[in-house]
């Protein structure tokens, strides 16, 4: 709507109005008419009357034509507001059966967004059943998995107990061989007491190896009857001290024991089976006898103790060495150095 217009005719209205009404003071509510005398005034008035009276009219007349106009603008205006009004409430009711179309959609929507959670709500408790199945699962398959394992383990225990009593077997059998070629019980090299007498002995000239808490024992013997009896009565001597005694299996170890009776053997691999085993300052327990021959000192380890014994007739040696580290062989090099040079 534009109003620039209606302001100019309300101000041209408002003129006119001024106009016409300063001409109406002039005849009929002049206050100088009304100081002079009755007959006067009446004679001065409608005098005043008559010569304004044109005036009066054509002031007038622009006065209702003037307003004429407005009254016609605004209705116009007002039919053209009507006509607009029209139109919008058309396109409120086009707006209402959009949104009872979209009310309707939202439903719609609504009801297959339920469905839909009753089907999340269905696949949550088909999930929660697969779970519990699967857990139930899980649980008879530790229960098998242990089963096994402790089915396994009686079968290595029974495959071990066949291979002692195979290799106890092949002793008895070799050791009937040896009694029937030499008639007498010369075998008998070591006994389990005298064995764990010897041990503990050691360890009180040397008592750095009662320390020790990482034993292992070995035992080579051909003709030998009481290899396993000596075995069991060194690990019982030792106990915890034992490195198989406790899982996993410590490695490597403080102390290696070797008991040979046997003289098929190559020192050279005792020695390196010995520094295999052995931790860097390790002591390496040799005892064998009379019939073997060791050198008292070789690279890489250092003599601690030697010393010979004699037993049921037999000759026993006892060594004691101890594993050097890099730093220890320099030292031991650089002294021979210096003794070969002076």
């Amino acid at each position: 709507m534009d109003f620039t217009g209606y302001e100019q005719k309300l101000l041209a209205l408002r003129r006119l109005y001024g106009e016409w009404d300063s001409i109406r003071l002039r005849g009929w509510y002049n206050r100088w008419i009304k100081s002079l005398p009755t007959p006067v005034a009446f004679f001065t008035r409608a005098m005043i009357r008559v010569l304004f009276l044109g005036h009066a009219y054509s002031k007038q007349s622009d006065l209702l034509k003037c307003l004429i106009d407005i009254v016609t603008d605004l209705g116009s205006q007002q039919w053209s507001l009507a006509e607009k009004l029209v139109e919008v409430q058309a396109a409120v009711q086009e707006q209402g059966r959009a949104l009872a179309a979209l009310e309707a959609a939202v439903q719609e929507q609504g009801r297959a967004l339920a469905a839909l959670e009753a089907a999340v709500q269905e696949q949550g408790r088909a999930l929660a059943a697969l779970e519990a199945a699967v857990q139930e699962q899980g649980r008879a398959l530790a229960a098998l998995e242990t089963e096994s394992h402790v089915a396994i383990q009686h079968l290595q225990e029974a495959v071990d107990h066949q291979q002692r009593l195979l290799i106890s077997y092949d002793r008895f059998r070799d050791y009937m061989a040896f009694i029937r070629h030499n008639g007498t019980e010369k075998s008998r090299f070591l006994s389990p007491e005298e064995a764990v007498a010897l041990v503990r002995r050691l360890e009180v000239d040397v008592p750095p190896l009662s320390r020790c808490d990482s034993v292992d024992i070995s035992v080579h013997g051909k003709h030998m009857s009481n290899i396993e009896g000596v075995v069991v009565a060194l690990s019982r001597y030792f106990d915890n001290r034992l490195s198989s005694s406790s899982d996993p299996y410590r490695y490597p170890n403080d102390i290696w024991i070797c008991i040979l009776e046997s003289r098929d053997v190559d020192p050279v691999s005792i020695f390196e089976e010995a520094s295999s085993r052995l931790m860097v300052d390790g002591y390496f327990v040799l005892i064998h006898g009379d019939d073997i021959d060791f050198i008292e000192a070789v690279h890489c380890w250092k003599l601690i103790k030697k010393e010979e014994l004699a037993n049921s007739g037999r000759s026993l040696t006892v060594i004691v060495y101890q594993k050097l580290g890099d730093e220890m062989l320099n030292e031991r090099c650089m002294s021979s150095n210096d003794i070969s040079e002076s």
